[in-house]
């Protein structure tokens, strides 16, 4: 069973640090920021897509499939009726 924010994203920690850079980019009115942001989030994903999933796939084979098929890689799928 996935516990904790997993339940709704696969990369909850990267979503947070994507958020606060985001949130300070905002704040200040700061376009480096921003910039920042989009490198992030490009990096992110390459280690992600990559590195870690397939990596995830090898060792858990079906149970990750199964995970993969009901969570979200950044935001969270509907979950038509069914709880998390």
């Amino acid at each position: 069973m996935k516990r904790g924010f997993y339940r709704y994203t696969r990369n909850p920690m990267c979503v947070a640090a994507l958020t606060v850079v985001i949130g300070w980019a905002t704040l200040f009115g700061a376009a480096v920021l921003v910039g920042y942001a989009i490198v992030l989030f490009v990096v992110f994903s390459l280690f992600i897509r990559l590195y870690e999933e397939p990596r995830l796939a090898r060792e858990f084979g079906e149970e990750y499939a199964t995970y993969v098929s009901q969570v979200g890689r950044w935001l969270p799928r509907r979950s038509h009726g069914r709880a998390p």
